[in-house]
């Protein structure tokens, strides 16, 4: 035999062993010493998942499937072992180094953002999580559900569909981890690039250091940072010489020292250092002190004539001469400050004065500053030296031209004349919304400030597009261009050089008028009241924040500012108020603007039909259509369209698995549509928003990635066939929960829409369709009419859909006063009715239900006047007459109730049950025994089969559609719930002593509505190294006595009709040792209020009635072997509603 046959026998033998040990549950290996259990970790229902034999089973079950998954790429004959299922996912594990505390693999395999970690994953297809001692930051440990592995060393997990991208995952990750600590972070360059990548996140990446012309002040290489240098530490390039500038020597070794030009420039340097600290410490208050070692100037005359100053430049020996103006122009302006020993900072007084000599001294005042950019410039002008000095000029300005030197008043300085302004009319129309109807007035241009000059505005503060023309509205004058004119509020027009933005909001507000006398424009004061007096609450409006930030928006042409949006807080099972259509219609009836619409079902010559065959009984069974003909769509209706099939998926579809929609351009497919479920390799269309075809298989990989889609894989995913529903030509419509085909996708050129939902729900599906039609009706040719599709479902019985009949309810006016808590007349309560759209009618309606009807149950008896409400089919919320009454109160106003206190004042007090259940849980507590609270839904087998009961159909009520199988019928015992506690917690020492007091869900066909009750039981359970009924016994006799119901010991004493109890040998609980079984009898007075409930009845020819009301025993083995316990269990249960 070759090597590679002995590599192959030699698995295929492991995978046999591994097998039988997995069959025989002999996965702990033997003579192996055992390490420390890892802290114990539970699940949502209380059990352990890292159990010991858990822990070797998975690492047993993973190895098989590797060897499996290796034998069959050899061998494609190989035959795997009958209980081996195919694994789906692969994984494994990467130790993280951790001896090195300053090396962050975490953040080094994560990257800015999760962006490293991503790419990795996107490389290898590996799902890859950081887990172990040390992924969690302190104080952010998952200490109630920790994921697995937690307690293990710091580690990458990755996780595949494939064992080759697992080990490409792995070795991703080892190179990541062997680079990193064989080089240091300066040379890393994955460490390099995340650098580079968080910075441009971040917004500080500068283009010299994307460039690498950044230059190192260590080394004086480009490329790197001062702390990234590979050197050492390079004392001499860190000292300047103060002569050349040049790095590593000092002055006085410096080559240029008897250089006269490199001294010249040296002083130069030092003076305007010097220069530089002087203006700072006058800035600072500090009075002006002359350097002595410069030389004094005589200020050059001003030009006579005005001229504009421009921007400061640097001084420069060869770009000025102090004679002459060499080349013709202005001389540059500086910008300084001055300051004296009594001005403060505050008062700092901005001065353009020529530029000095760049030879000679400058004075600390005329300090030069950077240019400030040219957009910001302010436009100042020089005045005429000729000019006469005004007499009215401040005593601070004299000051101030008498120290420096000037005759005329700086330029910065504003006549007290105004400039020429437009005139201002006495009358003003009145503004848009009534936001600003008049100018403010003309400031008193001799009261400005000298000192503190107001900001001049300019063009450059504002946006002014050169292709938009200037739009003024209608009877408003140009606003004169006044600096001193303090800028009126947004939503006026205040300068003609700027273009005005209407900031109305009625595109956005519902289209319902006004409210108390007021429009609905910017101002969300009267809407927020409208939304409480209706009953719902205005969480946010935005159109303020737009007001603010629409300065800072382009008014390009192409440009759409952002639309205001109102977000209010709906009540969840409101589901014709989650779109614009349904709040804005609602609002409109309630205000009085509009009447309730009626809704109606148009008969088409051919009615369209949906076929149902009966392979969709076992994925998604229930399915309904309608068509809404000649839609007009827009973009803000078609968004409204999606938006609310998203708030419909999620709210009562409960993220598609009950209910699910779709949305399709009838002039695309023909009917008839069929309904089918198929196998997913059957399956191939090209899905919405693709290109390419994809089979079902192929589309569940495809969107594992999509952060949208992905949440819903799950409810089709493991099931052996999909839904699907098709068109006559067997064109794909939709593979429902997923997604719809590119084929019938729709778009604002849609005119009939073709609806189609499916689910597991018959009511939730047809609120859904209901909800959908009625909203969006309102935009066909003919308003509130829906085309009609008629749904062949696979007994050949049909169904119309979708069914827009009104519901209609009785209640009485007594009745709704006394809820409301005020008298309201009949009529008003009609037309408190219309407000919310309902109808209502005073007597008896045509169609009113049977007295014998659900709507009926509850319902209060009829002593005033017969109301009739008829609810539209856009109220699904309204199940009773309170619902109704509710709707009447929030159109009479909450606020208009009159406060009063309760007529029938209460004490609260426990029922006589839970009072009974608070005295025993504390008697059998104060025994020594330990309460547990376990759950009350459980497998029908640990009901019944794993206790070796019978289930004859009239005890257990079952779950219709249970999620898991551990959750497939209601507890009918207290006992499976404390045998599994015991199961999850053989770690914890002998003996257990547990007990429960709880209710348990049984059948009960006496009821008409619920046909189910509840009894209250109490369960206690003893285990230890033997059952010691004698424990278990003695707890129940105690318990018994403490009820007053003591032990009656012979025949004589019970047919004499003595009360108490004994235990009667019975041989049918299977759940017991033979001859260790027995049932709990008692007798008790037959006047007893417990027979009142007509659950059993009273012995009427005695006064005492005899009634089991539990068992007591010690568990057979199988019981426990069923549940996995090792040690034997003495248990009792018994009912203590007899004893209430």
């Amino acid at each position: 035999m070759t090597k590679e046959q002995l590599d192959s026998y030699s698995e295929i033998l492991r995978i046999e062993e591994i097998s039988r040990k997995i069959r025989l549950n002999n996965v702990i290996p033997e003579g192996k010493s055992r390490s420390p259990s890892p802290e114990p970790i539970y699940n949502t229902e209380g059990k352990r998942v890292n159990t010991r034999e858990y822990r070797y089973r998975k690492k047993l079950e993973e190895e098989r499937a590797q060897l499996i998954e290796r034998q069959l790429a050899k061998n494609p004959d190989y035959v795997p072992p009958a209980d081996y299922k195919k694994t789906t996912k692969f994984s494994d594990k990467f130790f993280l180094p951790t001896e090195d505390p300053t090396m962050n693999f975490i953040g080094l395999l994560i990257g800015p953002r999760g962006n490293t970690l991503k790419r990795i994953e996107a490389e290898t297809s590996c799902k890859i999580s950081i887990r172990g001692k040390g992924s969690f930051k302190d104080g952010k440990t998952r200490e109630e559900n920790p994921l697995p592995g937690a307690d293990e060393e710091l580690h990458a997990y990755v996780v595949s569909d494939s064992v080759e991208n697992v080990n490409k995952g792995i070795k991703t990750i080892k190179d990541i981890v062997f680079k990193a600590m064989a080089s240091p972070d300066a040379h890393n360059q994955l460490k390099r690039l995340q650098l580079r990548e968080l910075a441009a996140l971040n917004g500080t990446l500068r283009e010299e250091d994307e460039a690498g012309l950044q230059t190192c002040s260590n080394c004086g290489l480009p490329g790197h940072k001062r702390w990234e240098c590979p050197e050492q530490k390079n004392v001499t390039a860190t000292i300047v010489c103060q002569i050349c500038g040049g790095y590593g020597h000092l002055s006085k070794d410096c080559t240029q020292l008897y250089n006269p030009e490199s001294l010249s420039k040296a002083r130069e340097r030092d003076h305007q250092l010097s220069q530089e600290y002087q203006s700072l410490m006058v800035e600072l208050g500090e009075p002006l002190k002359q350097d002595s070692n410069t030389l004094n100037y005589t200020i050059p005359p001003i030009p006579s004539t005005t001229t504009a100053a421009t921007a400061a430049t640097p001084l420069s020996a060869k770009s000025y001469n102090s004679a002459t103006n060499t080349q013709g122009n202005t001389p540059p302006l500086m910008i300084g400050y001055e300051s004296s020993s009594s001005s403060s900072l505050t008062s700092s007084i901005p001065s353009v004065l020529p530029a000095p000599p760049a030879s000679s001294g400058v004075p600390s005042a005329y300090t030069p500053l950077p240019p400030p950019p040219i957009s910001a410039q302010p436009s100042l002008s020089l005045m005429n030296p000729q000019q006469n000095i005004p007499s009215n000029l401040p005593e601070k300005c004299l000051k101030i031209m008498k120290t420096l030197g000037l005759k005329t008043p700086p330029p910065w300085y504003l006549p007290p004349n105004p400039p020429p302004t437009h005139p201002i009319p006495q009358s003003i129309p009145p503004y848009p919304n009534n936001t600003y109807n008049a100018y403010p007035p003309p400031p008193n241009l001799n009261n400005i400030n000298t000192a503190n000059p107001p900001m001049v505005y300019d063009n450059s503060n504002y946006r002014v597009h050169p292709s938009q023309p200037l739009q003024l509205h209608q009877g408003y004058p140009p606003y004169p261009p006044n600096p001193h004119i303090p800028r009126p509020p947004f939503g006026t027009n205040p300068y003609p050089n700027q273009p005005f933005v209407p900031a109305s909001n009625q595109e956005y507000c519902p289209p319902f008028g006004n409210y108390n006398g007021n429009s609905f424009g910017h101002y969300s004061e009267e809407f927020e009241d409208l939304c409480f007096t209706f009953g719902i609450e205005l969480e946010e409006d935005t159109s303020d924040l737009l007001e603010s930030d629409l300065e800072k928006l382009s008014l390009d042409s192409n440009a759409t500012p952002e639309r205001a949006q109102l977000k209010i807080d709906i009540p969840a099972n409101r589901y014709d108020l989650l779109c614009f259509e349904g709040i804005s219609r609602a609002l409109a009836v309630f205000l009085g603007k509009e009447k309730p619409a009626q809704y109606t079902l148009t008969q088409p010559e051919k009615i369209e039909k949906l076929l149902v065959e009966p392979s969709v009984d076992v994925i998604r069974p229930v399915v309904v259509a309608a068509i809404l003909r000649n839609v007009s769509f827009d973009e803000r209706r078609y968004k409204s369209f999606i938006d609310l099939q998203d708030k419909l998926h999620a709210n009562i579809g409960r993220k598609r698995s009950l209910v699910s929609i779709g949305t399709h351009d009838l002039d695309t497919v023909n009917g008839p549509f069929h309904y089918s479920a198929r196998t997913p390799s059957s399956i191939k269309f090209v899905p919405l928003n693709k290109d390419t075809e994809y089979t079902a298989e192929e589309l569940m990989q495809l969107y594992e990635s999509d952060l949208h889609l992905r949440r819903f894989l799950h409810i089709i995913r493991d099931s052996p066939v999909y839904p699907l529903i098709t068109d006559k030509d067997d064109i794909v419509l939709s593979l429902p929960p997923i997604i719809n085909g590119n084929h019938s996708r729709i778009s604002l050129d849609t005119k009939n829409v073709f609806i189609e939902i499916t689910g597991t729900d018959y009511t939730k599906v047809h609120i859904v369709l209901n909800i959908m039609v009625t909203m969006f009706s309102m935009y066909c040719d003919k308003p509130f009419t829906v085309e009609p599709v008629e749904i062949v479902k696979p007994d050949g019985t049909t169904e119309i859909t979708p069914n827009l009949e009104s519901k209609v309810f009785e209640t009485d006016s007594d009745y709704i006063c006394k809820l409301v808590g005020t008298p309201i007349p009949t009529n008003q309560i009609i037309e408190y009715l219309k407000l919310m759209s309902l109808e209502g009618i005073l007597g008896k309606h045509k169609d009113a239900p049977p007295p014998e009807a659900a709507t009926n149950y509850g319902a209060e008896e009829i002593v005033a006047d017969l109301i009739s409400v008829v609810v539209p089919p856009t109220r699904a919320d309204i199940l009773h007459q309170v619902d109704i009454i509710e709707d009447i109160a929030i159109a009479y106003g909450y606020n208009k109730i009159p406060r009063a206190m309760a007529e029938v004042p209460t004490v609260a007090k426990p029922t006589a049950s839970n009072k009974l259940t608070s005295l025993l849980r504390s008697e059998v507590a104060f025994a020594g025994w330990t309460e547990v609270l376990t759950l009350s839904l459980c497998s029908h087998d640990e009901s019944f089969k794993f206790l070796q009961r019978k289930d004859n159909g009239d005890e257990a009520v079952v779950l219709a559609n249970p999620k898991t199988f551990e959750y497939q019928v209601c507890r009918s015992m207290l006992l499976p719930g404390i045998l599994k506690t015991v199961r999850e917690n053989k770690s914890h020492p002998l003996p257990f002593k547990l007990f429960e007091i709880s209710d348990v869900v049984l059948k009960y066909p006496s009821d008409p509505i619920r046909k189910t009750r509840n009894e209250r039981r109490l369960c206690a359970l003893y285990s230890s190294t033997s059952a010691q009924f004698e424990v278990t016994s003695g707890l129940l006799d105690r318990v018994m006595r403490s009820l007053g119901i003591p032990m009656v010991p012979s025949a004589e004493e019970k047919r004499a009709g003595a009360q108490g109890y004994w235990l009667e040998k019975a041989e049918d609980l299977g759940m017991y040792l033979p001859g260790r079984g027995a049932r709990i009898m008692i007798q008790i007075p037959s006047t007893s209020e417990y027979f009142g409930l007509g659950i059993v009845k009273a012995d009427n020819n005695s006064p005492y009635t005899k009634l089991p009301v539990g068992s007591i025993g010690v568990l057979h083995p199988n019981v426990l072997f069923n549940f996995s316990l090792d040690y034997p269990c003495s248990v009792f249960e018994i009912n203590i509603e007899p004893f209430v």
